[in-house]
């Protein structure tokens, strides 16, 4: 998976007229981090479990937090190449 979707990404690259292989390179540099450690973790660590965010905020809530912040992301198909990526921000719950 993780080498269909770099043919795709450097597709992408050539497709709007930028060098790929300048592109990965440069991109430690830019970046901080190794092109293919980054499409990793773009895939989401493959194989994952997704989980769907009410079922995150209930769980969020049985472990004794509540949410400050909850950012939720549209998207067509949940989890698909890491399409839901939902942010959660919470407090533990006063006692």
């Amino acid at each position: 998976m993780r080498a269909g979707y770099q043919a795709v990404y450097i597709a992408g690259l050539l497709a709007t007229d930028r060098n790929p292989v300048r592109y990965v390179h440069e991109y430690k540099k830019a970046r901080g981090m190794d092109w293919s450690h980054d499409v990793h973790d773009w895939l989401g660590g493959y194989p994952y479990e997704p989980i769907e965010p009410a079922e995150a905020l209930r769980l969020l809530h049985e472990l004794g937090f509540v949410p400050v912040r909850v950012f939720e992301k549209p998207t067509a198909i949940m989890g698909l190449l890491s399409s839901h990526c939902d942010e959660y921000a919470a407090a533990r719950r006063p006692t």
